[in-house]
């Protein structure tokens, strides 16, 4: 390419570029932004349900420790491993519970 010889030629390449390439160039930024945005959605999606499931296992933990359930006790510790399986089935909790 021929050497640009004034400013008007060059901010006229440039305003040619922007016309050609801008369009382009901002929807790239906003997709990216985008995808930046809906990952950290997801990671912090996870980690509260994950957060969930680690509590209700505590629950259940802390009430079947060293003890014999009966009554109360073994139905409010089946509605908790219910809840672990139905609510949280793809963490380990779900699967720990059932045990």
């Amino acid at each position: 390419m021929a050497e640009l010889r004034s400013e008007e030629e060059q901010l006229e390449v440039v305003k040619r570029w922007w016309k050609e390439n801008g369009t382009s160039l901002i929807a790239g930024a906003v997709l990216a932004a985008a995808g930046v945005f809906g990952w950290n959605a997801w990671q912090n999606y996870q980690e509260g349900k994950s957060e969930a499931a680690s509590a209700r296992y505590q629950q259940l933990i802390n009430m079947t420790a060293g003890t014999t359930l009966e009554g109360d006790q073994l139905s409010a510790a089946q509605t908790l491993i219910d809840e672990l399986t139905d609510d949280y089935g793809n963490t380990l909790y779900a699967e720990l519970a059932q045990l």
